[in-house]
Order: C-alpha cells, then structure tokens, then sequence
C-alpha cells in the first residue's frame, strides 16, 4: 500500500497581524513528530512517504491508495 503522511501548516488564507502571525507559526515552524510517529508504526511492507508542504509541494499526479492529513 502506498501511504502519504502530510503536514500542512494553515494560515486561513487571511492577513494577520505580525504579533498574532508569530503566535499562529511560533509552534509549526519546526516539523511535528505526529507524522514521524505514524510513519514509524507503519508495517514495512507498506510505502510511507511524509511531505511537509512548508518544505515541498504534494505530487497529486502519485497514486497514494491512504493519505493521512495533519495540521500544525
């Protein structure tokens, strides 16, 4: 099974003032472990792939047959 774990860091797409958009990042800058955890328990035989769309874009083009999605 093709699996990909996501972490997606949501703004809401408004404009924030810069004290409230430092609270709202302060604790997403860095990569959560949830995403590191769920790919660590996952059976071998399955292809995990983590993407963290701060760093990379998501190739909607793969095959993925379970997506997990969290946000930070």
């Amino acid at each position: 099974m093709n699996i990909a774990v996501i972490e997606n860091v949501w703004m809401g797409g408004a404009k924030y003032k810069l004290f409230d958009r430092t609270l709202l990042t302060a604790f997403s800058i860095l990569p959560t472990l949830y995403a590191r955890q769920i790919a660590a328990i996952t059976p071998k035989k399955h292809d995990v792939t983590v993407i963290n769309e701060r760093y990379s874009k998501i190739n909607f083009e793969e095959p993925y047959d379970l997506v997990n999605i969290n946000f930070t």
